[in-house]
């Protein structure tokens, strides 16, 4: 008993010691010198995919990864592009051959992953690649966890803060929208005592949206109903709540309608949680995929909802607002700067945290669809992976001018 106890009083400690660059300081540079060479070859870009080489989560940042991630290897022109992931301390390694790499002059980093989870410890690597006239560049999908704090995991806002303030000394970031790059130039604007790179570039290149056209698939429910989707992870800040008590009003008034949702549980939603499973209409027309579904599944969902519905209270893109309009769906969605990115005038916008407030919307957007008169979202002009993949390659080798700025 006494033993267990301690072991777990000392287990976290010990593991943050096992963890701790200072404990590793000789390590570290070791690993740093090894990995800087003067070499003569062709230049590289190293595409740091990291998380995603040793576990693909099914988050909408782990697709980004890899659907860039596939494509920018393509780009063997200019520079040898290489996905690459660390180790512990041990450095870089090819993603293909598991070979350690090493960076030479003229070379590239960028941190495609989200590196939120290890930056602190290569930091003393990323500062030398930097001497040595390498370029350092990051990828930034949002600033939820500094502008959102309340609705993200405690350990997620304190990992972030060190990641934004660690990314902003290098050599650039780039941005998933012109929206997330508007709302880090005002977030630097608003904290001007904090250290940074005076010409740290900040660029965006939107992201794309390519869903091959599945085969049938069975899926539940009644298929003459009109009937809503909604695609995200289950938390707080996409409002779940709010859309599941509105349709419970559309219900009580007897508008027959279904809501299916596709999310997995995601944290500090336990109510929400039971809000859908003890909901009356649970699995009679409230539908909730929560363990994870296939692309087919998923596309085949698309084609067989009326509208899709995303009440996200921030973004920083909004993956099934493309994806529905790749799909010519109508979209009901949040009045926020993400969407209008991407939508335009092509949707029906709505605001309001209450339940009513999009019980109302529904019920106004669904008087438009009798007439057939809401707005159209096949106008919406789509970006693909291609288009995406093609302008993060231009902005890092800084073959286009300007760099998306």
């Amino acid at each position: 008993m006494i033993k267990d106890t301690l072991g777990k009083i000392y287990h976290p400690i010990l593991h943050r010691m096992r963890n701790s660059p200072r404990l590793h300081f000789f390590t570290i540079s070791k690993m740093v010198k090894k990995s800087l060479k003067k070499e003569e070859r062709k230049p590289r870009l190293y595409v740091d995919v990291t998380n995603i080489h040793f576990k693909d989560t099914g988050t909408g940042i782990a697709r980004v990864t890899k659907e860039i991630a596939s494509r920018i290897v393509n780009y063997n022109q200019k520079y040898d592009v290489i996905c690459i992931y660390n180790q512990h301390f041990d450095g870089y390694f090819d993603c293909n051959t598991n070979e350690f790499i090493t960076f030479s002059k003229g070379d590239i980093y960028f941190g495609l992953d989200h590196g939120m989870y290890y930056c602190d410890k290569y930091e003393k690597l990323y500062k030398a690649l930097l001497k040595n006239e390498i370029r350092v560049f990051f990828f930034l999908h949002d600033l939820i966890p500094v502008r959102h704090s309340t609705t993200c995991r405690k350990e997620i806002v304190k990992k972030f803060k060190i990641f934004i303030n660690f990314v902003i000394n290098y050599s650039g970031i780039i941005c998933n929208s012109a929206s997330t790059k508007d709302d880090l130039k005002l977030w630097l604007n608003e904290n001007p005592h904090l250290r940074r790179n005076k010409h740290l570039l900040i660029a965006h290149s939107l992201l794309g949206c390519d869903f091959s056209v599945p085969h049938e698939v069975k899926t539940i429910g009644n298929n003459d109903t009109i009937s809503f989707l909604m695609v995200s992870t289950v938390e707080p800040r996409k409002k779940y709540d709010q859309a599941v008590k509105a349709f419970d009003i559309l219900w009580q008034k007897g508008i027959d309608v279904q809501l299916s949702i596709v999310g997995r549980k995601g944290w500090k939603a336990e109510d929400t949680f039971s809000l859908i499973e003890n909901n009356a209409e649970y699995n009679k027309r409230l539908f909730w995929y929560n363990t994870g579904i296939s692309d087919e599944e998923l596309a085949n969902l698309y084609q067989k909802s009326s509208a899709v519905i995303m009440a996200s209270i921030t973004e920083g893109f909004g993956l099934a607002v493309a994806e529905a309009a790749q799909f010519k769906k109508p979209l009901i969605i949040r009045d926020i700067p993400p969407f209008r990115e991407i939508a335009g005038e092509n949707a029906f916008y709505f605001d309001g945290f209450e339940a009513q407030d999009l019980a109302t919307a529904v019920e106004k957007w669904l008087l438009l669809y009798e007439k057939g008169a809401y707005p159209d979202s096949s106008k919406i002009k789509l970006r693909t992976w291609d288009d995406c993949t093609k302008d993060v390659y231009e902005i890092l080798t800084n073959e286009i001018s300007g760099a998306k700025e």
